[in-house]
């Protein structure tokens, strides 16, 4: 094998099983990363105020949807935006640069701008982080992941219990254990190819493994546990929101990622990188900082002078 670099890690034990307990276990910390990255840009957030806390923006977002769910004087029909927009909370966590347009959509269903509120959010993912919205997309990712399972749990009142136990420990992404269970439940096919091994391997060149320190869907914790496994691996914490480090650019990460591939090096053990940006402080993608750094890059490189007959490169 040559080398690997893995980002976005599931834990794979329990993706086999079925039972993804990790999954959703910084879900919670990433939307207060969300609510904290607002407040500490009220110019660029519209749910915040200057004098809002990451606390009154918290109860705001939380009383609106508790009024919808709870309150027997909201209509059916707005009673049924419930679940709609707790998931279109929970599906944009993944993606910080996202997160402006979610902010001006939460805050345009708050004030009872609907019509807005509608246009904006069609901007964003309105599926679910683990099954797309596209229904084709879904039955694709359901008939890979579903069939790869070596175990299926067919009793509802076992996956009714199994998706409590996900709900009190996330809020906002532990729905999706449950519902994960309830389609495979239904889903009859088990691939011919379903990988009955262990995860101890000892690799010709050892896996660089990447994960964020907020990440919704795959936790930094899992990226961890699975490098227990492969011999001489190294994980490499990016500290940011979202899923994968491209997520937020971090030109640290591609200088960690480029080393490797250029001559096999891994990073110390405990590296961590940082992002370019903070969440609502800037909308370039990776893309952007990358090509950016390039050209500074060019740029230096024409800056030279000569010193003893060489160019010397500043």
């Amino acid at each position: 094998m040559g080398k690997l670099v893995l980002d976005g890690v599931v834990n794979s034990h329990e993706y086999y099983n079925g039972l993804q307990y990790s999954a959703s276990v910084d879900t919670d910390a990433v939307f207060q990363g969300f609510v904290s990255s607002c407040v500490a840009a009220p110019h660029q957030c519209p749910l915040a105020r200057s004098d809002s806390t990451n606390g009154s923006v918290t109860n705001e977002i939380l009383n609106f949807l508790e009024g919808l769910k709870n309150n027997s004087e909201v209509s059916e029909p707005q009673r049924s935006i419930y679940a709609p927009v707790k998931l279109l909370i929970t599906s944009n966590l993944k993606a910080p640069l996202k997160w402006p347009i979610l902010a001006t959509a939460l805050h345009q269903i708050l004030t009872g701008d609907s019509q807005a509120f509608k246009a904006t959010a069609s901007q964003l993912d309105e599926g679910s982080p683990i099954f797309p919205s596209n229904s084709n997309a879904s039955e694709a990712q359901a008939a890979i992941e579903c069939s790869d399972l070596t175990q299926r749990i067919n009793d509802a009142q076992k996956i009714e219990q199994l998706s409590e136990a996900f709900e009190e420990q996330s809020f906002w992404g532990g729905g999706y254990g449950g519902l994960y269970l309830a389609l495979c439940a239904h889903w009859r096919f088990t691939a011919k190819e379903t990988y009955l091994g262990d995860f101890q391997v000892r690799t010709k060149n050892p896996i660089l493994f990447i994960g964020n320190t907020y990440d919704p869907i795959t936790p930094l914790v899992s990226a961890q546990n699975m490098s227990t496994g492969f011999e001489g691996s190294v994980v490499l914490e990016q500290h940011s929101y979202g899923h994968t480090s491209l997520s937020q650019p971090s030109l640290c990460t591609a200088k960690v990622i480029q080393t490797y591939f250029q001559t096999g090096e891994l990073p110390p053990k405990g590296k961590k990188c940082e992002p370019e940006f903070a969440p609502f402080k800037s909308n370039a993608t990776f893309v952007d900082i990358f090509a950016n750094a390039t050209e500074l890059n060019k740029r230096a490189s024409r800056q030279t002078k000569m010193t003893e007959g060489r160019y010397l490169v500043l």
